[in-house]
C-alpha cells in the first residue's frame, strides 16, 4: 500500500502506481501544479513522470507538492 500526500494532505484511493497516484493529485490540485514529486523522499526521475512505470506499488510513500501558476509566471 503506497500512501500519497498533496501538499501534506493524505490522498485516499491514490492507487499504488506512479500514474494512478499521479492522477488522483492533478484532479485534487484543484487548478494549482504539482511542481514537486518525491518518492520514499527522493525525487521522482522526470522520465518516470512522462511515462510512469506500472509496478504496484511505487514507493511506500509519494509526496506531491504544488504550487499556485500565477505564482510562478
Amino acid at each position: 500500500m503506497m500512501r500519497v500526500y498533496l501538499d501534506d494532505r493524505l490522498l485516499e484511493g491514490a492507487g499504488s502506481t506512479l500514474g494512478a497516484a499521479l492522477e488522483t493529485a492533478r484532479a485534487g490540485a484543484k487548478g494549482r501544479l504539482i511542481v514537486d514529486v518525491l518518492a520514499d523522499g527522493r525525487p521522482v526521475p522526470n522520465e518516470h513522470l512522462d511515462n510512469p512505470p506500472t509496478h504496484s506499488p511505487y514507493a511506500g510513500e509519494l509526496r506531491l507538492a504544488t504550487a499556485d501558476p500565477r505564482a510562478l509566471a
